[in-house]
């Protein structure tokens, strides 16, 4: 992982991030307006069960918080794969809506302890990408 911060077209460029036990951890810690395509394999068999999770009390959790979830997908042809996709105006406000989603009371003390054991850490994926400028998805 670099620890230079790199030119400007590379960080306009998509961001890609591994979740992990402690949570999120950025290759690169600046976005602009853009979005994130959150890909997740569950563990063998529980995919619906981590479906219903999402859509029942962690999308639901953070759109209370002010997060704006575009949309969420189960993969066609991996049965174990999941996708949704968050977007955010600026970086400023990414970083206010995760401090308010995942330093809350709530998502430490009960909503993660469900959720974390659900996925295999080491292959979800979180790419943050900008829009092209004529992208239907700002």
């Amino acid at each position: 992982m670099p620890s230079s911060t790199p030119p400007p077209e590379i960080t306009r460029a998509a961001r890609t991030v591994r979740t992990g036990r402690h949570g999120i951890r950025p290759v690169v810690a600046e976005c602009e307006t853009g979005v994130e395509d959150r890909r997740y394999r569950t563990r063998p068999g529980r995919r619906d069960e981590w479906v219903r999770c999402v859509e029942e009390v962690v999308i639901p959790f953070q759109t209370s918080k002010g997060m704006s979830v575009t949309a969420s997908f189960i993969e066609e042809e991996d049965q174990d794969g999941c996708v949704w996709i968050r977007r955010f105006d600026d970086e400023a406000q990414r970083q206010e809506l995760y401090a308010a989603v995942y330093e809350s009371d709530r998502w430490r003390g009960e909503i993660s302890p469900v959720v974390q054991d659900l996925p295999i850490a080491e292959k979800s994926v979180v790419t943050r990408a900008v829009p092209t400028p004529r992208s239907v998805l700002r």
